[in-house]
């Protein structure tokens, strides 16, 4: 029988998340330049780079559903911002009660509720 060390099994996975946040960067390019034209198309050419950071980013948390995965990356497009690295975001993305899911949703709506025009 075969067996596979510790450091195999490290690799593998190290390997099947770069593919994964590669697969799903791409996924998420594609959707964001057909219903976003107008910002992907003045974004320039870091684009493919600060999606993939950003999936990168939602990984580590945990946050797998595309939905959501999609929303937190059209935020740090539309926005610049790095939020997810932010002090200001930390108590959100760093507490021990919430879920990955409970996390990008409250970080989700916060952004689209600042951005919302006022009645």
């Amino acid at each position: 029988m075969l067996t596979m060390r510790q450091e195999q099994w490290d690799a593998l996975e190290q390997d099947a998340v770069r593919r994964y946040v590669e697969w799903m960067a791409e996924r998420v390019e594609r959707q964001m330049r057909a219903e976003q034209p107008v910002l992907t198309g003045d974004y320039g050419e870091t684009l493919h780079a600060d999606i993939t950071e950003a999936v990168r980013a939602a990984e580590r948390l945990g946050v797998d559903e595309e939905a959501q995965i999609f929303d937190w990356c059209l935020i740090r497009i539309a926005s610049g911002l790095l939020f997810y690295a932010m002090d200001e975001f930390a108590d959100v993305l760093n507490h021990p009660f919430l879920s990955p899911f409970a996390k990008a949703h409250h970080i989700i709506m916060a952004f689209f509720a600042a951005v919302e025009p006022s009645s």
